[in-house]
């Protein structure tokens, strides 16, 4: 987790596919589109909502909670921040 919040790039436009949650899925193309285009997209949970991007070699998440940004993630993969926004703020 980083003391600054990193919000999404100006300019990135969001797309409907994502990561869920509910699931443990991570949409098929996802990580094609966030890696090549300047797009961004959601991971949607029960208790936190993420605004998930690609930059400077790694994936990123805002992590939104109660209509604000509480905290921002980095990893190498998407599984990789997939599972450590949930084990801080829940799987489900």
């Amino acid at each position: 987790m980083n003391d600054t919040i990193k919000p999404v790039p100006d300019g990135l436009n969001e797309i409907d596919l994502g990561m869920s949650n509910f699931d443990h899925s991570i949409d098929p193309g996802f990580e094609d589109r966030l890696r090549n285009e300047s797009v961004w997209g959601r991971h949607a949970a029960w208790n936190f909502n993420g605004r998930v991007w690609f930059a400077d070699g790694e994936f990123h998440e805002e992590v939104w909670r109660y209509g604000q940004p509480v905290a921002s993630f980095s990893e190498a993969t998407l599984t990789e921040l997939m599972e450590t926004v949930s084990d801080e703020y829940g799987w489900e």
